[in-house]
């Protein structure tokens, strides 16, 4: 997120995403959740990420994290959803706020 990749982040996707950005909330593939993501770093140039709170499930399948994104049009807070799927961790959402 610091970097502003959103072709890294991607790498992370699961098949489809919980995207919630600009007002709008909807469930995207892969490629249309980096599209978005993308845009929004050209918007909003990425300054620094900092993790706030890291947290696990309580069976531990899944973590999440909120987190505060510095940008070059201010600070936005972010929230991902990761679940483990093929012993990897995966993105299912994200949430960007200002």
């Amino acid at each position: 997120m610091k970097n502003g990749n959103a072709g890294t982040i991607a790498l992370y996707f699961d098949n489809t995403v919980d995207l919630t950005y600009d007002n709008t909330q909807s469930t995207y593939s892969k490629i249309q959740a980096e599209m978005i993501l993308r845009d929004f770093y050209l918007k909003h140039s990425p300054k620094n990420f900092n993790v706030d709170y890291l947290g696990n499930s309580p069976n531990n399948d899944a973590q999440y994290l909120i987190a505060t994104l510095q940008t070059s049009t201010g600070k936005y807070r972010v929230y991902m959803y990761f679940r483990n799927k093929d012993g990897k961790k995966i993105i299912k959402e994200i949430k960007i706020s200002k």
